[in-house]
């Protein structure tokens, strides 16, 4: 669903907002959801400077493109970067995703920017723009695609036919990161 969020969880900051409810907000005894205008799917477009704007400069900088809103079913404290995917085997939220990648969940997802995240809990990833993508090498230029096992990390090559590629380098790699423009349509809507 394409949203205009006036409220963003964590404190107005897209990559800092893991929490228990898809709304971001929770009634103080019961935990029950407080129904906030955000909920589970909902994504975001922004600019470079709006994205500028609901970054948490502690965690990292997001830059423009689209974020949705999903369901972190498997892992916690998952790094930066990393690579998820539709988790088809969760019935509880249609918008569930893991960090395995396997026959039965190989659709990519998008990209983790929330360092924070908690299974069972609920954040934000970035799906389509520039990303910053935790990748082990490459050169600017190379296609960059999404893992076909479990693990994470992008991986980047020359231009090869490849069912997964998710983008182009467009920076170097520093730090076991480097920004990628996303080619690749949003997947789930």
């Amino acid at each position: 669903m394409r949203s205009n969020v006036s409220y963003l969880p964590g404190k107005g900051k897209l990559n800092n907002a893991s929490s228990a409810t898809a709304s971001g907000a929770a009634e103080g005894v019961t935990g029950l959801s407080l129904s906030t205008g955000v909920n589970s799917g909902d994504f975001l477009e922004l600019t470079d400077a709006q994205a500028l704007a609901a970054s948490d400069l502690t965690v990292g900088t997001l830059l423009g493109g689209v974020y949705q809103r999903v369901k972190f079913t498997d892992a916690t404290s998952i790094a930066i970067g990393t690579a998820v995917f539709w988790n088809r085997s969760d019935t509880s939220d249609p918008y569930a995703v893991t960090i395995v990648s396997s026959s039965t969940q190989y659709n990519y997802a998008g990209t983790v920017i929330d360092a924070s995240t908690v299974a069972g809990q609920y954040a934000w990833i970035q799906v389509n723009g520039r990303i910053t993508a935790l990748l082990a090498s490459g050169a600017v230029g190379d296609q960059v695609n999404h893992p076909i096992t479990s693990g994470g990390s992008y991986t980047a090559a020359a231009a090869a036919a490849s069912s997964a590629v998710v983008g182009v380098q467009v920076a170097a790699v520093a730090s076991g990161v480097a920004l990628v423009d996303v080619t690749r349509a949003q997947t789930r809507f």
